[in-house]
């Protein structure tokens, strides 16, 4: 039977299964160190893995990854040493959409804020702290993959939102059911949109996509979501952005 090295813990349904056609081993198993040697086939989640891990993997054959990114892991390490890596698109797309949409909601309408003031006990007049309704509102999606196509039709059901689209690795025909309209340069998206959505994976070219620069031609009250990769966004100058 094929060795394979389960990294990150997995949901037990899918452990059961896998276990019942090969040789497995656990995050939670001491042998889990062993992988480098005996795996032929490893799964991963959020856990790094390197060129050196790659090429001390002599046995190794395949990688899994659950999930979208692989960022978390050197593929031309991978390639080199022959080791192929499957990722695992739209599996979690309908709960990374809810969460881009939840996230969205709790700051329109400062439901987070709200409580941690009750709950400290902070006096507030709440004329001070109007929310933002979301209805008829300027959504700015950057990727039309899985989770962007959810998150789509979640704000124009919910909310009949207007929606501007930026993907441009799909054709003029995709989305033909979600009413929208397609930028094709970003410069026109960043001062339109009220909430900037991202669905996009972590490569050079979307390092960093959102910048200072960005940030200084969004509305004043414009809300981002990244339910993408963290460094999307430059994070410091969101935090200068966000203190000034």
């Amino acid at each position: 039977m094929h060795k394979i090295y389960i990294l990150d813990q997995f949901h037990l349904a899918g452990v059961e299964w896998i276990e019942q056609r090969a040789d497995v081993v656990r995050w939670d198993d001491p042998r889990i160190t062993d992988w480098h040697q005996y795996a032929q086939g490893v799964m991963v989640r959020t856990g790094k893995i390197s060129g050196d891990d790659f090429r001390r993997a002599k046995a190794l054959k395949v990688v899994s990854k659950q999930g979208v990114g692989v960022n978390n892991m050197d593929l031309a390490a991978a390639k080199a040493c022959g080791i192929t890596v499957c990722n695992t698109p739209g599996i979690n797309r309908e709960a990374v959409a809810d969460m881009a949409l939840g996230m969205a909601l709790s700051l329109s309408r400062r439901i987070t804020e709200f409580d941690r003031m009750i709950r400290s006990g902070q006096a507030f007049n709440r004329n001070d702290f109007m929310g933002l309704e979301m209805w008829g509102k300027t959504i700015g999606i950057i990727g039309m993959g899985n989770t962007g196509t959810e998150v789509a039709k979640k704000y124009r059901h919910a909310f009949d939102a207007k929606i501007l689209a930026f993907d441009p690795f799909v054709n003029d025909t995709h989305w033909g059911d979600i009413s929208h309209e397609r930028i094709r340069d970003l410069a026109d998206l960043w001062p339109r949109v009220d909430v900037l959505s991202i669905h996009v994976p972590y490569t050079p070219q979307t390092h960093h996509l959102v910048d200072a620069a960005v940030l200084a031609q969004l509305k004043p009250r414009a809300i981002l979501i990244n339910v993408a990769r963290g460094d999307i966004v430059d994070e410091d100058a969101l935090y200068t952005c966000m203190r000034a």
